[in-house]
Protein backbone atom coordinates (compact mmCIF):
# COMPACT_ATOMS: atom_id res chain seq x y z
CA UNK A 1 0.00 0.00 0.00
CA UNK A 2 2.65 2.03 0.88
CA UNK A 3 4.40 1.95 -2.64
CA UNK A 4 1.31 2.29 -4.35
CA UNK A 5 0.90 5.91 -2.46
CA UNK A 6 4.66 6.73 -3.51
CA UNK A 7 4.10 5.83 -6.98
CA UNK A 8 0.58 7.83 -7.04
CA UNK A 9 2.75 10.83 -5.38
CA UNK A 10 5.64 10.21 -8.24
CA UNK A 11 2.93 10.11 -10.97
CA UNK A 12 1.39 13.60 -9.91
CA UNK A 13 4.60 15.54 -9.82
CA UNK A 14 5.82 13.65 -12.81
CA UNK A 15 2.30 14.97 -14.86
CA UNK A 16 2.71 18.67 -12.99
CA UNK A 17 6.69 19.07 -14.07
CA UNK A 18 5.30 18.43 -17.68
CA UNK A 19 2.12 20.36 -17.55
CA UNK A 20 4.92 23.44 -15.92
CA UNK A 21 7.13 22.97 -18.79
CA UNK A 22 4.30 23.26 -21.64
CA UNK A 23 2.81 26.60 -20.26
CA UNK A 24 5.94 28.24 -19.83
CA UNK A 25 7.20 26.68 -23.33
CA UNK A 26 4.46 28.83 -25.24
CA UNK A 27 5.71 31.30 -28.09
CA UNK A 28 3.72 34.52 -29.03
CA UNK A 29 3.76 35.23 -32.37
CA UNK A 30 3.50 39.11 -33.30
CA UNK A 31 2.80 40.13 -36.37
CA UNK A 32 4.77 42.82 -38.14
CA UNK A 33 4.99 44.57 -41.36
CA UNK A 34 7.60 46.90 -41.80
CA UNK A 35 10.23 48.20 -44.44
CA UNK A 36 12.98 50.11 -44.84
CA UNK A 37 14.23 52.79 -46.71
CA UNK A 38 16.02 50.46 -49.16
CA UNK A 39 12.82 49.06 -50.20
CA UNK A 40 10.79 51.98 -50.94
CA UNK A 41 9.18 51.39 -54.70
CA UNK A 42 8.74 53.72 -56.77
CA UNK A 43 6.35 52.10 -58.93
CA UNK A 44 4.10 51.22 -56.01
CA UNK A 45 4.11 54.77 -54.11
CA UNK A 46 1.47 57.48 -55.32
CA UNK A 47 0.83 61.03 -54.96
CA UNK A 48 -2.89 62.65 -54.14
CA UNK A 49 -3.47 66.59 -54.80
CA UNK A 50 -6.32 68.13 -54.08
CA UNK A 51 -8.25 70.02 -55.41
CA UNK A 52 -6.72 69.39 -59.28
CA UNK A 53 -6.97 72.63 -60.19
CA UNK A 54 -6.29 75.65 -57.96
CA UNK A 55 -7.35 79.47 -57.95
CA UNK A 56 -4.47 81.64 -58.36
CA UNK A 57 -7.43 85.22 -57.22
CA UNK A 58 -8.38 82.68 -54.41
CA UNK A 59 -5.23 82.27 -53.55
CA UNK A 60 -5.92 78.09 -53.52
CA UNK A 61 -3.40 76.08 -51.71
CA UNK A 62 -3.25 72.73 -53.54
CA UNK A 63 -2.78 70.04 -50.68
CA UNK A 64 -0.59 67.08 -51.76
CA UNK A 65 -0.39 63.61 -49.88
CA UNK A 66 2.42 61.32 -50.88
CA UNK A 67 2.52 57.76 -50.29
CA UNK A 68 5.38 55.82 -49.68
CA UNK A 69 5.21 52.21 -49.93
CA UNK A 70 7.36 49.41 -49.91
CA UNK A 71 7.46 46.78 -52.85
CA UNK A 72 5.31 44.61 -51.24
CA UNK A 73 2.82 47.80 -51.15
CA UNK A 74 3.35 48.21 -47.10
CA UNK A 75 3.70 51.78 -45.78
CA UNK A 76 7.08 53.37 -45.17
CA UNK A 77 7.33 55.32 -41.58
CA UNK A 78 9.91 57.73 -40.55
CA UNK A 79 11.35 58.62 -43.95
CA UNK A 80 12.03 62.27 -45.63
CA UNK A 81 9.87 62.80 -48.32
CA UNK A 82 10.62 66.34 -50.66
CA UNK A 83 9.51 67.74 -53.84
CA UNK A 84 11.22 69.71 -55.85
CA UNK A 85 10.44 73.49 -55.92
CA UNK A 86 9.23 75.58 -59.03
CA UNK A 87 10.35 79.39 -58.93
CA UNK A 88 6.45 80.19 -59.09
CA UNK A 89 5.08 77.65 -56.64
CA UNK A 90 5.70 78.18 -52.67
CA UNK A 91 5.95 74.22 -51.12
CA UNK A 92 5.10 74.15 -47.15
CA UNK A 93 6.01 70.66 -45.71
CA UNK A 94 3.18 70.15 -43.61
CA UNK A 95 4.38 66.72 -42.38
CA UNK A 96 7.92 65.85 -44.75
CA UNK A 97 8.11 63.04 -42.63
CA UNK A 98 6.07 59.75 -42.97
CA UNK A 99 3.81 58.76 -40.37
CA UNK A 100 2.94 55.12 -39.54
CA UNK A 101 1.23 54.68 -43.12
CA UNK A 102 3.74 55.79 -44.99
CA UNK A 103 2.28 59.15 -45.95
CA UNK A 104 3.43 62.28 -46.13
CA UNK A 105 1.48 66.30 -46.54
CA UNK A 106 2.63 69.89 -48.38
CA UNK A 107 0.55 72.37 -49.23
CA UNK A 108 1.68 74.09 -52.25
CA UNK A 109 0.68 77.61 -53.64
CA UNK A 110 1.51 79.43 -56.88
CA UNK A 111 2.69 83.06 -57.13
CA UNK A 112 1.48 83.21 -60.61
CA UNK A 113 -0.37 80.62 -63.61
CA UNK A 114 1.27 77.52 -63.69
CA UNK A 115 1.16 74.13 -64.96
CA UNK A 116 3.59 72.18 -63.49
CA UNK A 117 5.05 68.63 -63.20
CA UNK A 118 6.82 68.36 -59.70
CA UNK A 119 9.59 65.41 -59.05
CA UNK A 120 9.16 63.88 -55.75
CA UNK A 121 11.66 61.72 -53.62
CA UNK A 122 10.60 59.16 -50.90
CA UNK A 123 14.17 59.61 -48.97
CA UNK A 124 16.74 59.00 -51.68
CA UNK A 125 14.04 57.33 -53.99
CA UNK A 126 12.62 59.19 -57.19
CA UNK A 127 8.96 58.27 -57.39
CA UNK A 128 7.66 57.80 -61.00
CA UNK A 129 4.33 59.45 -60.44
CA UNK A 130 4.79 63.33 -60.11
CA UNK A 131 2.87 66.25 -58.39
CA UNK A 132 1.09 67.62 -61.23
CA UNK A 133 -0.10 71.86 -60.11
CA UNK A 134 -2.38 73.53 -62.48
CA UNK A 135 -3.06 77.26 -60.98
CA UNK A 136 -5.03 79.38 -63.02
Amino acid sequence: MKYVFIFIVLFILLFSAIAVLMVTDTYVFKPSARASLQETSSESSFVVTSPSVASLQAKTKVRASIICLSTTGVGIPNIEVSIQGHELLTIEPVQPITDSRGKAIFDIMALSTVDSELPVFCGNTKIVPTVHILVR
